[in-house]
């Protein structure tokens, strides 16, 4: 049991890394587009053809800027995903040792 709760303590400090790290740079990001008038919606992050149809016509000098904090924020829920997903793998493993 002492390797799997070592295991599932370091994805626990990886996932909160994580977390702030994307946290503080998308923050960031989100401000200059904020700034710059850009008004996303959470469903433009995940639904490429509505970031296309209704997001870049309306701010095409911005585009680089929406690209980068959108596929930054894809990232992060795609690592966040993996990382609980392990998370749930070593803790059934840890109850399956011990039952």
């Amino acid at each position: 049991m002492g390797i799997l709760s070592i295991v599932i303590t370091a994805l626990f400090f990886g996932l909160l890394f994580l977390n702030l790290y994307f946290r503080i740079s998308l923050l960031g990001k989100f401000k200059k587009l904020v700034e710059s008038g850009v008004r996303l919606k959470f469903v433009h992050v995940l639904n490429t053809k509505k970031l296309t149809q209704e997001i870049y016509p309306r701010y095409p000098k911005r585009r680089n800027d929406i690209d980068q904090f959108v596929n930054h924020a894809r990232l992060s829920l795609k690592l966040a995903g993996i990382i609980v997903v392990a998370m749930i793998a070593v803790g059934i493993a840890i109850v399956t040792k011990l039952g």
